[in-house]
């Protein structure tokens, strides 16, 4: 297991040209004040008033943020899914509908209104079958591989990203480099946001 959480980030290394850490000690910081929901109380009030309904919470502009739902996964990859899902928040407020919903690859595939939506996938392919999939169904030009952090894009059904790494310290930096990087987040929304 410590393994898959790739080295600690008090320790800046390098990885071929890609350094280990983007952001620093912060990002830990951050990722441990992660909240599952942040929203609870007003999507309880929204499901409530809506008959549950999937459209109470999701419009054509919401993104679905998904991760594998393996232990590791959960552990590791889910709190960076959060750290997405809070900047797309952030940038999308005050729109309630201009969000980032988060549910695992198991929702996803169970949910075809879910499927309905621009994704942004967080984990590797053997831990998260989105991954996988976008990863399988995009083409040459739209795949990259910085150092040791990997991504894929697909535009069709609707925008789609995965963001991984060999282990989840890099699918951490990935993702890091996807939120600060114009061509990543920002080109992204600008895609489903229209």
């Amino acid at each position: 297991m410590g393994q898959l959480a790739g080295p600690p980030s008090s320790r800046v290394k390098q990885s071929g040209s890609t350094p280990l850490t983007t952001r620093g000690a912060d990002v830990d910081d951050l990722l441990e004040k992660t909240v599952s929901n942040p929203r609870y109380a007003s999507d309880l009030r929204s499901l409530e008033i809506g008959g549950f309904a999937v459209s109470a919470l999701v419009n054509a502009e919401t993104i679905i943020v998904v991760v594998g739902s393996s232990l590791d996964a959960e552990l590791l990859d889910r709190p960076v899914a959060e750290m997405i899902r809070d900047e797309i928040d952030q940038k999308g407020a005050p729109d309630p509908f201009r969000r980032g919903v988060l549910v695992s690859d198991v929702e996803w595939y169970r949910n075809k209104r879910l499927q309905q939506q621009p994704a942004i996938s967080v984990g590797g392919p053997v831990a998260n079958t989105l991954t996988k999939e976008v990863e399988e169904t995009a083409k040459p030009n739209a795949k990259w591989v910085t150092g040791r952090l990997h991504g894929a894009f697909v535009s069709d059904p609707k925008p789609r990203v995965a963001l991984w790494g060999p282990y989840a310290y890099e699918g951490r930096l990935s993702a890091e480099r996807f939120i600060e990087r114009p061509e990543g987040l920002a080109a992204f929304l600008k895609l489903c946001w229209k």
